[in-house]
């Protein structure tokens, strides 16, 4: 089995098309893992109601959690049950094009030591609208070299645009674990990327830009700053290894501030985004409720009021 496609499901708002894409797959030699993670019993059954199609296929796994397990927690269990040499999971919202598998099985052959791959990516909204596409990147490029441009904000990543090998991410006891599992999937890439990363300027992925997504949800914007911090402490982590120091350019100390102030930016971005979203009380409760990060409220404050000056200009 050369391909696993993991599916986590939280919800069933655009499953359908999920599905679809994942069916329409031009290369055959894969499996699907579909693990039913809704928050609730009644959405669980929504749920398999959904995918019912394809739990009659030979090629499907379908299992079904008693209770919401955790992103990390969901994510490896789907790696235990995997058989495919490569493994990509995608988001319950998200479409993936046709070729997709086609595509990275051509640069998987084309670069056999690299363990990890993504592609170019075209932003969609709730209805289907193109917002924008994410930055083209070199067709191969070194671990220091990516980890130097995500922490400068030159490389967008998400979840389901990275295909990766099985058996590696096993070696590293899978998807690196945290208590509410945003950033996941920022570490686990890096983790993979001693040997380089794999890149196709093919846009193989639509990802939906949505109020239901974890990243986009108000009511996680403490869920998310908290583990910023451990973002942050596994990226120092890998900057300081032994692996990534033999082949890396940059000054050390400049990329620990980077990633210092790469936190920092990011912990603004959720507060102003969730201030935005917000009416005065739900951000009065906010700054009660977080004293740890209390310091950043009225940056945001003035960050969000010059955004909405203008746009409304």
């Amino acid at each position: 089995m050369k391909f696993t496609i993991g599916l986590p499901i939280t919800k069933v708002r655009f499953l359908d098309e999920t599905l679809k894409s994942i069916e329409n797959q031009s290369f055959d030699d894969y499996e699907v893992i579909i693990r039913n993670n809704g928050p609730t019993e009644n959405e669980r059954k929504d749920i398999k109601t959904a995918c019912s199609t394809f739990l009659e296929k030979s090629n499907a796994q379908y299992y079904e959690n008693t209770e919401h397990l955790n992103i990390s927690v969901n994510f490896n269990k789907i790696l235990e049950k995997a058989h495919g040499k490569y493994l990509t999971i995608l988001s319950d919202d998200d479409i993936i094009q046709p070729d997709f598998l086609e595509k990275f099985n051509h640069l998987i052959e084309k670069y056999p030591l690299v363990n990890i791959f993504h592609c170019r990516v075209k932003r969609i909204n709730e209805n289907n609208q193109l917002i924008d596409f994410t930055e083209n990147c070199p067709e191969y490029e070194s671990l220091a070299d990516f980890v130097y441009h995500r922490l400068v904000g030159n490389r967008t990543l998400y979840l389901s645009d990275f295909v990766y090998s099985t058996e590696k991410l096993k070696e590293i006891n899978g998807f690196v674990v945290f208590p509410y599992g945003w950033g996941i999937d920022d570490v686990t890439w890096c983790k993979l990327g001693i040997n380089g990363l794999g890149f196709t300027s093919n846009v193989l992925l639509n990802y939906r830009v949505s109020t239901l997504n974890f990243t986009n949800n108000r009511n996680t914007v403490l869920l998310r700053i908290k583990d910023l911090d451990l973002i942050k402490e596994e990226y120092e982590k890998i900057i300081l290894s032994p692996d990534f120091i033999k082949s890396n350019i940059y000054p050390i100390d400049f990329l620990l501030n980077k990633n210092v102030e790469r936190i920092e930016r990011s912990r603004i971005d959720i507060i102003v985004s969730f201030i935005k979203s917000s009416n005065l009380l739900q951000s009065l409760l906010f700054y009660f409720k977080s004293t740890k990060y209390r310091k950043y409220f009225f940056r945001s404050i003035n960050k969000a009021m010059v955004k909405k000056v203008f746009i409304n200009l």
